[in-house]
């Protein structure tokens, strides 16, 4: 059920992940790999792969979305931008 409820609130607030998130993601992963970077890099660049880390990121920002209203700080939208109020639009 937990899934169900941040797949909703994903989708309510419009949560995306981008293919340059993956790829960021890809080289976060693999900055640490040593000699076995291009190997590993090769490996999650993977169709099978990059289906995981796209589901691993919407999570991971789903629940920093989450986060952020239930501490007040929504000010944020799920795009990363400031919402702002009508008047400021």
């Amino acid at each position: 059920t937990r899934s169900l409820v941040l797949g909703q609130l994903a989708e309510v607030e419009k949560i995306e992940v981008t293919p340059a998130d993956i790829d960021a993601e890809v080289v976060r992963l693999s900055s640490g790999a040593g000699a076995q970077a291009d190997r590993l890099r090769q490996a999650l660049n993977s169709p099978a792969a990059r289906h995981s880390l796209e589901m691993l990121l919407l999570t991971r920002k789903t629940l920093d979305r989450l986060v952020n209203l239930a501490t007040g700080e929504a000010a944020t939208g799920a795009a990363g931008t400031e919402d702002k109020a009508p008047d400021q639009a």
